[in-house]
């Protein structure tokens, strides 16, 4: 199977953290949230002392990339362009493939919670997340 094929399937979406050289380099405090499917897709969620990232996704035990270790969420103001990461305050498996992952920050005095189901799927070599999110306030952030 091609990397492109993967990348068509949902993998694509974790890829979009900055280029290695743009990374913190968080060094994880626990031990990480691993999800596993049959179809050789590994996701080690990470716990970083900002809380939980990214971390790593591998393919029949090849990583796809750099651990990410910003964070989990990434917002762009429409106004400035200016980037943040967003890491996970809580998170816990919700089964044997997904976990759930949440947090709370203030951004320009708006207050923003959010939740991610991540996960592979169960059979195809592929993951999604689901972001659900809300502000108490208009902000001028966009998730991306």
């Amino acid at each position: 199977m091609n990397r492109n094929y993967v990348r068509l399937c949902g993998i694509a979406a974790i890829l979009l953290a900055p280029p290695a050289h743009a990374q913190t380099h968080s060094v994880p405090d626990e031990a990480p949230m691993v999800l596993e499917n049959r179809s050789g897709v590994k996701w080690e969620l990470q716990r970083t002392p900002a809380g939980w990232v990214l971390g790593t996704l591998s393919l029949h035990g090849k990583p796809l990339e750099q651990a990410a270790t910003k964070g989990l969420l990434v917002m762009r103001n429409v106004k400035s362009g200016e980037v943040r990461w967003l890491a996970a305050s809580q998170g816990g498996k919700v089964d044997a493939l997904t976990a759930r992952l949440s947090g709370r920050q203030e951004i320009d005095g708006a207050n923003l919670s959010w939740t991610m189901d991540v996960g592979p799927h169960d059979e195809l070599p592929a993951v999604s997340f689901t972001p659900k999110w809300s502000v108490d306030i208009p902000v001028r952030w966009l998730l991306i």
